[in-house]
C-alpha cells in the first residue's frame, strides 16, 4: 500500500511541475524560449508517468518464496493467502510471508548457546527430588494451512517463540522430566523423556499451528554438586565392574576357544594315526613272496652297477638268481662266459 501511495504522491508533483513549466511558457515572449518550456513540459510528463506506473505495478505485484505462504493483509485485516511464486494483489493491502522452514529453539546451562544470552536450561525435579538443570533443543516449524491464524494471533516468529513455544515446552519437559528418578532420567530414560516431551507439546501447539518435529534431551546435570559427584562416582564404579566382566568373559572365551583348538588338533593327529595304520594295512596285505623278490631285483637293478645272470630253467618259483657280478671286472666276466659255453 506505501507503493501505491509514493506512486499517487510522484504523479501529483510531476503534474504540479509540468503546471508551473506550462505557465512559464506562455508567459515567455521569444520562440526559442517557447521551444525549450515545451520540451521539458513533454520530458517531465514521461519520467512522471514512467515512475509513477512502475511504482503502481510493483505495488499490486508481488513475489512469495519458496516454502512460504504469503498472507494479504488488508487494513489490517487478513485477507487470504498466496502460495510460492508471482501474483498480483489489492494495491492497498500488504503481504506477510510466513515461512515453513524448520526452526530451532534451544535451552541451555551454556552461555550464548540458547535463544538467551544467558544460563537458560530447564529447571526441573526429578521423581527422587533431586533438582536438575535440562539442557534441550525443539525443532520446529509453523503449519503453513494454518498461515492466517498464525499471523492473526502472533504476527512473527519471534511471538511464536515467547509466548506459545517458549512456555509450553518447558512445562512439559519439567512434568515428563518428573516421572524418573535422576539417574535413570539422565542416562537409560533420556530417550524416554524426549518421546514424552514431543507428544505433550504437539498436543499442545498443533492446534495452533506450530509442528514439533523433534525434542532432544542434550543434558541433564543435577544443581546439587555433593550429588552429581556421587553419581559420577557410582557411575565410574559400575563401569569399572563392567570392564572387569567383560576381561573374565574374554578370558574365559579365550580358554574356551583354546580347548577348542587342542582338542581338534589332537583329533586331526588321531585321524592321522588311522589314516597311516589303515595304509600300512592295506601294503602289508598286498605283498607276496613273488612282489617281494622282484622288488628285491628292481631295486638292486637301480644302482647300475650290478649284472644278474639268470639260469635258463624258470623253475614254478620263477626265476633263480645265479651269480651276481660286478660290470667293472671285465676278466672275471670273460671267464664266466668261457665257463658257460664250455
Amino acid at each position: 500500500m506505501g507503493q501505491f501511495v509514493g506512486g499517487i504522491v510522484i504523479l501529483v508533483i510531476f503534474g504540479a511541475i509540468g503546471f508551473t513549466l506550462g505557465k512559464l511558457r506562455s508567459s515567455a515572449q521569444t520562440e526559442v524560449a517557447h521551444r525549450m518550456f515545451g520540451i521539458s513540459r513533454v520530458a517531465s510528463w514521461v519520467i512522471a508517468i514512467s515512475g509513477g506506473l512502475a511504482l503502481l505495478l510493483s505495488s499490486v505485484l508481488f513475489t512469495v518464496p519458496a516454502n512460504h505462504v504469503g498472507v494479504e493483509v488488508l487494513f489490517g485485516k487478513p485477507q487470504t493467502t498466496y502460495s510460492e511464486g508471482l501474483h498480483v494483489k489489492n494495491p492497498f493491502s500488504d503481504v506477510f510471508n510466513i515461512p515453513g522452514l524448520q526452526q530451532e529453539s534451544t535451552y541451555s546451562a551454556v552461555v550464548t548457546e540458547g535463544e538467551k544470552e544467558i544460563a537458560d536450561a530447564v529447571e526441573a525435579v526429578t521423581q527422587d527430588n533431586a533438582v536438575v538443570d535440562v539442557d534441550a533443543s525443539i525443532l520446529w516449524s509453523l503449519d503453513l494451512s494454518q498461515a492466517k491464524e498464525i499471523y492473526r494471533e502472533y504476527r512473527t516468529l519471534d511471538q511464536v517463540r515467547i509466548r506459545l513455544l517458549r512456555p509450553v515446552s518447558r512445562d512439559e519437559i519439567r512434568d515428563c522430566v518428573a516421572s524418573y528418578p535422576f539417574e535413570e532420567a539422565r542416562t537409560s530414560q533420556r530417550q524416554a523423556i524426549a518421546t514424552c516431551a514431543e507428544a505433550a507439546i504437539s498436543d499442545q501447539t498443533g492446534p495452533k499451528g506450530v509442528i514439533i518435529n523433534a525434542v532432544q534431551i542434550r543434558n541433564m546435570k543435577a544443581q546439587s554438586t555433593d550429588l552429581q559427584a556421587s553419581i559420577d562416582r557410582k557411575l565410574s564404579a559400575e563401569q569399572a565392574a563392567r570392564e572387569a566382566e567383560f576381561r573374565r568373559d574374554q578370558a574365559e572365551v579365550d580358554a574356551e576357544t583354546a580347548r577348542i583348538r587342542a582338542e581338534g588338533e589332537a583329533n586331526a593327529e588321531i585321524a592321522k594315526a588311522e589314516g597311516v595304520k589303515q595304509a600300512n594295512l592295506l601294503v602289508s596285505e598286498s605283498l607276496d613272496e613273488k612282489l617281494l623278490e622282484f622288488r628285491k631285483y628292481e631295486f638292486l637293478s637301480q644302482n647300475g652297477n650290478t649284472n644278474w645272470v639268470i639260469d635258463g630253467t624258470v623253475g614254478v618259483d620263477g626265476p633263480q638268481l645265479v651269480i651276481p657280478m660286478d660290470s667293472g671286472s671285465s676278466g672275471g666276466d670273460s671267464e664266466g662266459d668261457d665257463e658257460a659255453e664250455q
